[in-house]
C-alpha cells in the first residue's frame, strides 16, 4: 500500500514535464523542474516554436527549452542548446 502524501511529494519533486493550462489566459503549457542539481522551475508554452521565434527568444536573452520523451513516456523539459534548434521545415509547393 502506498502513501499518497509521499507518491504527491515525489512526484512534485521530479523532473518530469506536466501539462496543465496556464492560469491567466488558459492555453496548454508544460511545468517542471528542469536539471537535478540547482534546477530551474520552467513553464513553457506546450507548441514547439519555430526558428525565427527561437531566434528572437535568444535576442531578448530569454532561453529556450526542448521536450524530450523517454522510451518509456517519461517527459522532461531541457534547456536547449542553440546546436540542438530544429531547421526550419520545408514548405511544399501545390
Amino acid at each position: 500500500m502506498t502513501n499518497p502524501g509521499i507518491a504527491a511529494r515525489i512526484a512534485a519533486a521530479a523532473d518530469h514535464a506536466v501539462e496543465r493550462d496556464c492560469p491567466r489566459c488558459g492555453a496548454p503549457i508544460l511545468t517542471a523542474w528542469a536539471g537535478r542539481t540547482a534546477a530551474l522551475h520552467v513553464t513553457a508554452d506546450a507548441e514547439p516554436i519555430d526558428l525565427a521565434s527561437e531566434i528572437q527568444a535568444r535576442l531578448e536573452g530569454r532561453l529556450t527549452w526542448r521536450l524530450l520523451v523517454s522510451t518509456l513516456g517519461v517527459r522532461r523539459i531541457v534547456w536547449r542548446e542553440p546546436l540542438s534548434v530544429p531547421p526550419p521545415r520545408a514548405s511544399r509547393a501545390s
